[in-house]
């Protein structure tokens, strides 16, 4: 399948065609530690086939012992580049999965963000398999205590909360840049756009969402940009009839409180 490309100069195409390639030739080695270094030692990772939040480069390790031994061999469906002062990308889209053993070989498809440093190291990596195409407010544990972006995230996730709670598509959208690209949890769909997020929010509010997290971590990049990831639950559906969804998050919040990246998946199934 041909490889869309929805933004970012041909400079930044290549920057992370070569960093997503020496990733994929990581995995194609075999070997956890080459793949490991390829994460910064403070790096936070969803991964696409475990409900655990891993941090570090250790955490990283731990989980490619594993998903390695599935012979993994990665591609890009379609793809997204943004930049963050100065010289972090974000990389997001769609990509696949070729798995198991040979004569067995299946496919995941599957939902990617990578955070890569100007130096090509992965600060944040959030993997997710693609959901089911389906229409279907505290605060937890907080791992990186940083002030006083912590608090900075926070305030704008309680924001965010707070418009899911107004059931208004514009309100929640209008938190989104006009340029954000957007991976929801219930869609597959890979949006684009301020209007992309009001076109699943259209839909999503009509369960009745209430969000809250359950652990998170704050990283910064220059120049203010929040990176805000971890685990949180949605209570969904009708008064009598509510479910809570676990859910793994990444939000890029710019210095003003407005996301320019959002990645949503619901929690693995250890499989």
């Amino acid at each position: 399948m041909e490889i869309k490309r929805e933004k970012g100069g041909e400079k930044m195409e290549m920057i992370v065609e070569r960093n997503f390639g020496v990733w994929n030739q990581a995995l194609l080695s075999k070997d956890k530690d080459v793949v490991a270094n390829l994460y910064t030692q403070d790096a936070t990772f969803l991964p696409t086939l475990s409900p655990d939040f891993k941090m570090s480069r250790d955490g990283a390790k731990e989980y490619f012992e594993h998903f390695l031994q599935k012979d993994p061999s990665g591609r890009i469906i379609k793809e997204a580049v943004q930049t963050v002062p100065i010289g972090t990308v974000i990389h997001s889209g769609l990509y696949e999965f070729e798995v198991g053993q040979e004569g067995k070989r299946e496919v995941l498809p599957a939902r990617f963000t990578f955070i890569w440093q100007p130096d090509g190291k992965i600060i944040h990596h959030h993997s997710s398999l693609v959901p089911q195409s389906r229409i279907p407010n505290g605060q937890g544990e907080s791992l990186f205590q940083q002030e006083p972006e912590t608090k900075m995230a926070g305030k704008f996730f309680s924001k965010w909360a707070q418009a899911l709670l107004s059931k208004d598509k514009d309100v929640v959208a209008n938190l989104y840049t006009q340029d954000a690209t957007f991976l929801p949890t219930l869609s597959p769909d890979f949006k684009m756009s301020r209007d992309g997020a009001k076109e699943y929010f259209e839909h999503f509010l009509q369960k009745d969402p209430s969000g809250r997290i359950i652990k998170e971590a704050v990283q910064t990049v220059p120049i203010g940009t929040v990176i805000h990831s971890g685990l949180y639950e949605f209570e969904v559906g009708q008064e009598g009839k509510r479910e809570v969804l676990p859910a793994r998050f990444t939000f890029i919040w710019q210095p003003d409180g407005k996301i320019i990246h959002h990645h949503s998946s619901l929690q693995p199934v250890i499989r």
